[in-house]
């Protein structure tokens, strides 16, 4: 599977995970980086998420990484970007993975909400998809 491919799939699992779990007025509100989705996630600081939600009450990021891409520095100033934006705010923070790579993946992002000091109202949630697919 090529990567752009893979990480259509990822982008698609997380669009999954706010279709089975957010009410469905929030939903409607969702921006998600799709081919076919007309409301489209803004930026954060330099950073485009996959998936993005915001009202006064709660705030959701969602970010798809293939293995090639997840330990890049460029990735890691997207995380370090979005946690920022998510600190001491109600969030959610979604990342969508496969599943070979899913305890590096979360080591890596615990290392920079400790180092960064940032503040989540709720552990980050990891969506992994099987390597196979």
């Amino acid at each position: 599977m090529a990567e752009s491919e893979l990480h259509l799939n990822l982008v698609k699992l997380l669009y999954s995970w706010a279709k089975e779990n957010l009410d469905t007025h929030i939903f409607s509100q969702v921006a998600i980086d799709l081919p076919e989705s007309g409301l489209k996630p803004p930026s954060i600081k330099n950073t485009v998420p996959d998936l993005f939600f915001s009202s006064k009450d709660l705030c959701i990021v969602g970010e798809a990484k293939t293995p090639w891409d997840f330990d890049r520095n460029h990735s890691i100033q997207q995380y370090e970007d979005i946690l920022n934006y998510l600190n001491n705010k109600n969030s959610i923070f979604l990342l969508a993975c496969n599943y070979s790579f899913y305890k590096p993946f979360r080591s890596l992002i615990r290392d920079i909400i400790l180092t960064n000091d940032i503040r989540l109202a709720k552990d980050p949630i990891f969506l992994k998809i099987d390597d196979f697919k």
